[in-house]
């Protein structure tokens, strides 16, 4: 007698789900931005700071800046009281109360500024002296210092260091969304001339920090041949010169009852030659 042996063939099947194309989250209106500084501190160099954040946020064009002033006004209406020193709870009161939807929070940690001495030729190339010698020459050096101890020996090669921190605020959720130092050093000049160049590198550094906070996002309107169409334009910054990544979209699965997203792939980089009211 055969036996017959049958076997079993496992049929596997597979759940096919389709991606589905996630809309792109378009940039079409600016951020409304308060700026709050806290002025437990060196109150000249924080309002320097500050006027520089307010200068830069306007410039990119992103932002819709909400005046200091403003907010003065409308803490006056309301009868609120303001001690000057805010933290990160009191950053999302004012502003709610100012309608933003965003709080740059400004903090400084360091400023200083003093005179250095200018190291020369013949200084660097100055014999050894024995012991003596220099027992004379620090007994001399202590008696100068002593007698200049309140004079600024160096008044026209001032070293000028700031650090500190800038906080941005989601206004509404209450969390902070991201943070980036600041950091400047400049030796030369007397005490404004320095000044002036060390904050020429807070400048700096602010304006590519606030741009890549508020990165745009666009859609192709069009395109004909090596010309692409997109839906931004000098009312959100965008000016000629400007470059973009061109990236597909985002597609949505569902597996096992969990969204999955799958970002999409570069796919090339244009540059900006024309630009209208709200296109490019």
């Amino acid at each position: 007698m055969k036996m017959i042996i049958y076997k079993i063939i496992p049929i596997l099947l597979f759940s096919v789900t389709i991606a589905q194309e996630v809309e792109p989250q378009i940039t079409l209106d600016r951020r409304k931005l308060v700026i709050l500084s806290s002025e437990d501190g060196n109150k000249k160099i924080i309002d320097k700071i500050y006027q520089i954040a307010s200068s830069v946020a306007t410039q990119l064009q992103r932002y819709d800046v909400i005046d200091r002033s403003q907010i003065n006004r409308i803490l006056k209406e309301q009868k609120l009281q303001h001690s000057g020193i805010v933290d990160q709870d009191q950053a999302v009161e004012l502003g709610k109360v100012a309608a933003a939807h965003e709080a740059l929070l400004i903090s400084i940690q360091n400023f200083g500024q003093k005179g250095v001495p200018i190291v020369t030729q013949e200084e660097k190339e100055e014999p050894k002296t024995g012991l003596f010698g220099w027992i004379v020459k620090e007994v001399v050096k202590a008696e100068i210092d002593k007698s200049t101890e309140n004079v600024e020996r160096y008044p026209n090669n001032i070293n000028t260091v700031i650090d500190g921190e800038l906080q941005l605020i989601d206004v509404e959720t209450g969390q902070s969304i991201a943070s980036f130092g600041i950091h400047a050093d400049h030796t030369g000049g007397v005490k404004s001339k320095s000044l002036s160049h060390a904050l020429k590198q807070i400048r700096s550094q602010m304006y590519a920090n606030l741009k890549n906070l508020f990165q745009l996002s666009s859609e192709v309107l069009d395109i004909q041949g090596n010309d692409i169409t997109l839906l931004l334009g000098k009312n959100m910054g965008v000016n000629s010169g400007t470059h973009f990544e061109i990236i597909s979209r985002d597609k949505k699965r569902t597996l096992s009852g969990r969204d999955i997203t799958i970002p999409g792939k570069s796919v090339g980089f244009m540059k900006v030659e024309t630009v209208s009211t709200d296109a490019c």
